[in-house]
């Protein structure tokens, strides 16, 4: 076990001052529970919940290489997005292509892309960037930024709802779109299942965003918070269920994100494709060659 500190997300205030159970995971002390599973599974699927999924890692990736840069390292293939646009994706292990993480890809400008691994496999991808430079001749950055921001995901039937009261605009976010609005960058995606949208936010501002969307002006209803046992993430529940929520397995599991996330949100109308490999990609490299001249029988199915 690591003996490095815990991180901690830029809400951890947050979650103390709402009682909290706080627990290692992945490297950061994050809240495991604050009380009924069945209570804050059902605010998620009937009105709207907020997770805060901090502890996932952001890379920053920017330049003219960016995009083959990400093309060689990642299965799936941006060429059936576009900028403003998100996908899911994976990062094979270059001796025997298993998967190492299931990531999200935010398509942010032209030549800018957010990629978010789960939190403990950010430093394996970091070092995937370094082994993909020599892969591409244009030039390319790339940063890990995962302590510069927080990221908020608010999940449910209401939770655009619940988010027009604070910011109409990132609400109006499309599914699997990726806008700017002001400060914000915000991403029409989610692990729970359900309809809702991920806000980027700096670090400093985070915490007036998270009490904005604790008690929106103008709802009807209180907003209660809790969090998930499986990913250790915070959520605020909307509605009138309990003081305080909690919610099960049903969503994001931080931990491994593929078995929920290929079910919720690998739509190939929406996430350009499913994300997988099969065995026979023997490198990050070799499941791009293979997807490209269609002899992996999962890039051929990704195609169609």
């Amino acid at each position: 076990m690591s003996d490095a500190p815990l991180r901690h997300s830029p809400l951890d205030d947050r979650h103390r001052a709402r009682g909290a159970r706080m627990v290692p995971f992945g490297g950061w002390d994050m809240p495991l529970q604050y009380a009924s599973v069945l209570e804050e599974h059902r605010a998620c699927r009937t009105r709207a919940v907020m997770f805060d999924v901090s502890h996932l890692g952001t890379i920053e990736c920017h330049g003219p290489g960016a995009f083959d840069l990400l093309q060689w390292l990642l299965t799936n293939d941006l060429r059936k997005i576009e900028p403003g646009r998100a996908q899911y994706t994976h990062l094979l292990d270059p001796t025997d292509a298993h998967v190492v993480d299931d990531i999200i890809v935010w398509w942010v400008d032209a030549d800018r892309f957010f990629v978010m691994p789960n939190a403990s496999n950010t430093d394996e991808l970091l070092a995937a960037f370094d082994e993909g430079v020599a892969h591409t001749d244009d030039a390319v950055e790339f940063a890990d930024v995962t302590a510069t921001r927080a990221v908020l995901a608010v999940q449910g039937p209401e939770a655009r709802a619940l988010l027009t009261h604070v910011d109409p605009e990132a609400a109006a976010t499309p599914r699997f779109a990726v806008r700017r609005v002001g400060d914000l960058v915000v991403a029409g995606t989610g692990y729970t299942g359900e309809d809702g949208v991920e806000l980027h936010v700096g670090a400093g501002a985070a915490p007036a965003l998270w009490d904005a969307l604790c008690d929106p002006p103008g709802s009807a209803h209180a907003t209660r918070c809790g969090s998930r046992r499986a990913s250790r993430c915070t959520v605020t529940s909307l509605g009138r269920v309990s003081r305080r929520c909690k919610r099960d397995s049903g969503g994001w599991s931080a931990g491994t994100r593929a078995s929920s996330a290929a079910t919720a949100h690998s739509r190939p109308s929406e996430s350009g494709g499913s994300a997988g490999a099969c065995g026979g990609c023997r490198s990050r490299g070799g499941a791009r060659r293979a997807r490209d001249r269609g002899s992996c029988a999962t890039a051929r199915r990704s195609a169609r």
